[in-house]
């Protein structure tokens, strides 16, 4: 279940998104000022954000740059939803890196879309990093792997030596056991 935090200062409009995208299957997390939630974003950690601009305290652009100068919350994607369709705020809105940009009153529909799409994103973003860190890391296990055996043996002579016991006996992994069965 995806989690979505929004910030809206509108109380009303608050709550009926808020019941829509719990309806939907949401996990919804509210703030009804731009302070409030980006210490939520922190604490809750949201897989997105849907945020208003025209707030008393801190704007939405505000709150935008707060959360892309915070490494733990800068890929959260955002979605501005507002009453503002002036080309400038919009573009305003997109240069600090805002996701999408819906006019209020918004489509249902077209609030789906945009979250759809951009959890959709974030997950096959998930994705690329997890299998370029298992690239990244996978050479490593055979190094592992490798120094296991020789220090082992390092191990158990320095053993012998310290104490006068010997090594201890090294358990037969399963395809030795299989070998020596037949």
């Amino acid at each position: 279940m995806s989690k979505i935090l929004v910030i809206d200062d509108e109380q009303d409009f608050l709550r009926v998104i808020a019941r829509f995208l719990s309806r939907k299957g949401f996990e919804v997390a509210e703030a009804s000022d731009g302070r409030t939630g980006v210490s939520l974003a922190s604490e809750c950690q949201p897989d997105l954000i849907v945020c208003d601009l025209n707030m008393p305290g801190m704007d939405g652009y505000e709150v935008l740059e707060t959360l892309r100068r915070d490494p733990a919350l800068a890929d959260i994607p955002v979605i501005f939803l507002t009453g503002q369709s002036e080309p400038s705020k919009v573009r305003q809105g997109m240069n600090l890196g805002a996701d999408d940009y819906l006019i209020k009153p918004v489509e249902f529909a077209d609030l789906l879309g945009a979250i759809g799409v951009r959890l959709s994103r974030r997950q096959a973003q998930r994705q690329r990093q997890e299998k370029q860190m298992e690239r990244a890391t996978q050479p490593f296990g055979g190094i592992v792997h490798d120094l296991r055996d020789p220090l082992f043996v390092a191990l158990g002579y320095t053993n012998l030596l310290r104490h006068g016991e010997p090594p201890p006996r090294r358990r037969p992994n399963r395809s030795s056991i299989a070998c020596s069965r037949r």
